[in-house]
């Protein structure tokens, strides 16, 4: 039997801009909590570039992400807060700012802090407590934490090793209930479960679907265990690709209405409650 041949611009095309499902994410709210710009140094990242980045958005459907610079969390904080609010400034509309703030320069915590919210429009708080070294409920990241929470801005985190800074993430977020705590990468092959047992009855406790490798039916175990209201979509573009990771929630095995909530709904909601 002969094989039609395959024509593999098409193919690629349709899987890399997900053409037959942007129709249908064009009639929904989509946001994507969880992305970067810029270089790392330690890893190529292609089309790392804000512009690349909205044009991935707009081919798969994506109304706004909320990114950081790399080089804020892994060098200078200050320098990569300014890149981020360039990207802010660029595109208003589409892109919402993580200040990063790095512990181990406790002296500028507070006036960094400041400066992102209050100066550079942004409308996240970012740490990583893995690259930091720091765990996450460290005194020095305390004037950051305690600004963020008055306001209820989101603090979105970077699990420690995935697993070992959840007890960190715990503490502090019933320490400071009014603020919302993001943790990132909740889908991760040794993530899902430690989250769902320690993370579930936490409630201003949130969790992202960034994780890689991605694990069978990762995304509906995160729902099940915590809730469809708890889970955000998040895409860890430019570093993942955009396509792949939205594919995990559009697939899911989970309701229409749940799919909603992940992908917009329950984002917007933690945005509309920050009091700047």
């Amino acid at each position: 039997m002969r094989v039609p041949a395959l024509d593999f611009d098409k193919v690629i095309d349709a899987v890399v801009n997900l053409a037959s499902v942007k129709p249908y994410l064009d009639d929904i709210l989509v946001l994507d909590c969880h992305g970067h710009i810029g270089p790392h140094s330690r890893y190529f990242v292609p089309e790392d570039d804000i512009d690349h980045i909205i044009e991935a958005m707009d081919s798969v459907g994506v109304d706004q992400v909320a990114i950081n610079a790399l080089a804020a969390l892994e060098g200078d904080f200050e320098a990569g807060n300014d890149m981020t609010a360039e990207a802010v400034r660029k595109y208003p509309d589409r892109v919402i700012g993580h200040c990063c703030i790095n512990p181990n320069y406790p002296d500028k915590v507070e006036a960094e802090t400041v400066r992102c919210f209050e100066q550079l429009g942004m409308r996240m708080l970012k740490f990583h407590a893995a690259w930091h070294q720091t765990p996450p409920e460290h005194e020095n990241y305390r004037p950051a934490v305690d600004y963020c929470a008055a306001r209820k801005i989101p603090l979105m985190t970077h699990l420690t090793d995935y697993v070992k800074g959840l007890p960190g993430y715990v503490s502090l977020a019933r320490e400071y209930p009014q603020m919302p705590i993001i943790v990132a990468h909740a889908t991760a092959p040794d993530a899902i479960d430690a989250v769902v047992e320690n993370c579930a009855h936490v409630e201003n406790m949130y969790f992202d679907t960034t994780g890689y490798p991605k694990w069978y039916a990762s995304v509906e175990r995160l729902v099940n265990g915590c809730g469809e209201e708890r889970v955000l979509f998040g895409s860890d573009i430019a570093w993942l690709n955009l396509a792949h990771e939205i594919g995990t929630v559009i697939f899911a095995d989970i309701s229409d209405t749940a799919k909603e909530k992940l992908l917009g709904l329950n984002f917007q909601a933690i945005m509309q409650r920050v009091e700047l």
